[in-house]
């Protein structure tokens, strides 16, 4: 049951602005109104608090459901009869031209959390959420293609979107659709790593390139290739995408930037300067993604 899956209903931004209003007026008021009314005072602060959290949200898309905004999903069971896990070899054809989804598939994917564990980094963080097409639920199931995603900051390890679109896309295409990784590079949804190994914030990258990237190869029944493999993120998720792609070319051939980001850290060069690269401009320059494509020229989509 996807308990914290149930979309949060969409509202006008300016809901916002007249929620700031309202607690305003209520707060001015507990000091003149009777002790009643200060109670409902008191509770609408928090009705419009809420209200104006929402509205934030849905401005920005931060977080699209419940579970996301409390940082809370369902954990989810990874199949030990649907072809096995652990990496394989890519296949001699494409696999559209070869499968035939059988009777009994399931109409969508599965999602849900898993830990990863840190390791090889010690980053500290939070539960990965996972994508399983509907294919990679029934047995005997053929290794997959592999996304690994990085969300926004702030934010949380959230598949909502990203399974949305890819049951729509299985669909139309025999049951055929990645597997997802969502995978945590914050730590909490306050911190900018910069996409980087820092004193400060811990070893993300690490966590991201080799925790999660051999976690995959042991857990999930996928495709061991780079041609097969995606980086994905969405603003600050998208920068780190594409900084990913361009250090690491043999793990991933593909870069999705949604929204991305020119550069881990863009929105606070001095900060990110200081707290990340130890005052080093030259060292923050040389970790932006144009600048390593253009020196490494890695070949990637």
């Amino acid at each position: 049951m996807d308990l914290w899956q149930v979309p949060i209903a969409e509202g006008p931004v300016p809901v916002t602005v007249f929620a700031l209003a309202v607690i305003l007026l209520a707060i001015l008021a507990v000091r003149r109104w009777r002790t009643w009314r200060r109670v409902l005072a008191g509770v609408g602060v928090v009705v419009f608090v809420v209200a104006g959290v929402v509205g934030v949200n849905m401005r920005f898309g931060i977080n699209p459901t419940p579970g996301s905004l409390l940082g809370v999903a369902d954990s989810i069971d990874l199949p030990t009869d649907a072809g096995g896990a652990g990496s394989t070899a890519a296949p001699a054809q494409p696999l559209y031209t070869t499968w035939q989804a059988p009777a009994g598939m399931p109409a969508v994917g599965s999602r849900g959390s898993q830990e990863i564990p840190a390791t090889a980094s010690g980053f500290d963080a939070r539960p990965a959420d996972i994508y399983l097409p509907p294919v990679a639920l029934v047995p005997g199931a053929p290794a997959l293609p592999l996304v690994i995603m990085i969300m926004g900051h702030p934010g949380a390890p959230d598949p909502t979107v990203i399974s949305n679109v890819l049951d729509g896309f299985a669909a139309q295409h025999d049951a055929l659709a990645p597997i997802v990784i969502v995978a945590d590079l914050l730590g909490a949804a306050v911190n900018d790593t910069a996409c980087a190994d820092s004193a400060d914030y811990g070893k993300a990258r690490t966590y991201i390139t080799v925790d999660v990237v051999d976690w995959a190869k042991k857990n999930l029944h996928i495709i061991d290739d780079p041609a097969y493999w995606t980086i994905a993120g969405y603003s600050n998720g998208g920068g780190c995408a594409a900084t990913f792609g361009a250090q690491s070319p043999q793990l991933w051939k593909n870069i999705l930037s949604v929204s991305g980001e020119p550069f881990g850290g863009s929105e606070q060069v001095a900060n990110v300067t200081k707290t990340i690269y130890g005052g080093s401009a030259a060292a923050f320059e040389a970790s932006k993604p144009v600048n390593i494509m253009a020196a490494a020229a890695p070949g990637t989509a």
